[in-house]
């Protein structure tokens, strides 16, 4: 009987060490003087500490965390905004502000995969998603020497 307590408490030691680690398959960071931001892609976990005025969430479980534009750059002097969002047959890209220099836009389904790369040639352009399933899609657009302006998860519903 001692052996069998002995091999569970054991067992249970080394289910709980293993609970504490991440196995991750990317992950970064960033500052600023008013934050801290880590991440990680592969966390297997959820927990969440508050104490006082504070909660932390750890892990990848935030059901009201939505993210419509990803990445951007707001020094160009000119803004390109996507709609509607979410769709269901075609998203308009619009530039305000400002023309069309060489942008280019790329079309990205949920694997990376690219769907469509064209030259956005007027103030208002069209991309067509009724070929395509329902889901999220990227559409990152670059300026004229590849750089990435605005990167835009688009949501395609029936």
């Amino acid at each position: 009987m001692k052996k069998q307590i002995l091999v569970f408490a054991v067992n249970i030691l080394c289910i709980a060490g293993y609970c504490q680690s991440v196995t991750s398959t990317s992950g970064g960071g960033g500052y600023s003087s008013d934050a801290n931001l880590n991440w990680t892609i592969g966390e297997t976990f959820i927990n969440t500490f508050s104490a006082s005025n504070e909660i932390l969430t750890e892990g990848f479980y935030q059901t009201k965390l939505t993210a419509t534009v990803i990445d951007e750059i707001t020094n160009y002097g000119f803004m390109i905004n996507a709609f509607p969002n979410p769709t269901t047959n075609v998203v308009t890209l619009k530039i305000e502000n400002g023309k069309p220099e060489k942008h280019t836009y790329q079309l990205y389904d949920q694997m990376g995969n690219i769907l469509e790369q064209k030259v956005i040639m007027e103030i208002e352009t069209l991309v067509q998603f009724k070929k395509y399933a329902s889901g999220t899609y990227i559409i990152k657009i670059n300026d004229a020497k590849n750089n990435n302006i605005k990167t835009i998860k688009i949501i395609k519903n029936n």
